[in-house]
């Protein structure tokens, strides 16, 4: 008897994956190539940073790679910008 593959929607790309290739990003998932073409990106961007907030939630929006980062994160990810 075949078992079914439980699959999940990669909300970049949109291709349905095995859950196994499942990348969480707080409340997204994404499929591994996506999350390094994700990675890289943000890596490579000279971010401009100005408060902004999401669904009620708090943090700091990028101007130049329009990436989200909340602000109960930043410090520990952006030690450099905070004082």
């Amino acid at each position: 008897m075949c078992q079914a593959t439980e699959t999940f929607t990669c909300e970049h790309c949109e291709k349905d994956l095995p859950i196994e290739q499942r990348v969480a990003h707080v409340d997204v998932y994404m499929c591994e190539g996506c999350t390094a073409g994700w990675r890289k990106e943000f890596e490579a961007c000279r971010h401009d940073w100005e408060p902004y907030s999401a669904d009620g939630e708090d943090g700091q929006y990028c101007r130049n790679c329009h990436h989200f980062v909340a602000d109960d994160v930043f410090a520990d990810l952006f030690p450099q910008t905070t004082s």
